[in-house]
């Protein structure tokens, strides 16, 4: 089962919680505006190859780390959303014919009620292949 996500970050609650589960590894991004985004997504829907954040050219621009702290920013080519474009993230191109396009990022989801294994709580472990299977996105 693929769920796009590093489940190194899966948060479990007890089974007498209430069963809600948060999977951020942060190669999603949270909508509306994505800002949240770390993956290494590098090109856009129609195939563009996005231009380094560090270069100024063929684009020059001024989203770059300096100006922008903090938001991801660095010597890669990464889809990113620092200054806040109301689509999500985003990269300018390294098509000199397009300054900029928006990236397609995966929605982070939370997920809940969960239907734990049989054997949960009973204290024999539990593999991520079977939490990856007592989940679906929502």
């Amino acid at each position: 089962m693929n769920l796009n996500y590093s489940l190194s970050t899966l948060i479990l609650l007890s089974p007498l919680a209430a069963a809600q589960v948060t999977i951020d590894d942060r190669t999603c991004g949270t909508a509306p505006l994505q800002q949240d985004y770390r993956g290494t997504l590098s090109t856009t829907p129609s195939g563009r190859v996005c231009q380094y954040w560090t270069t100024q050219s063929p684009h020059s621009h001024s989203v770059t780390p300096d100006n922008y702290p903090n938001m991801g920013l660095g010597h890669h080519n990464y889809c990113r959303n620092a200054d806040g474009e109301p689509g999500g993230a985003w990269c300018y191109t390294q098509d000199s014919d397009k300054r900029w396009e928006y990236c397609d990022v995966s929605a982070c989801g939370t997920v809940t009620n969960p239907t734990l294994p049989a054997s949960a709580g009973e204290g024999e472990p539990v593999t991520l292949e079977e939490i990856a299977e007592m989940y679906t996105k929502t």
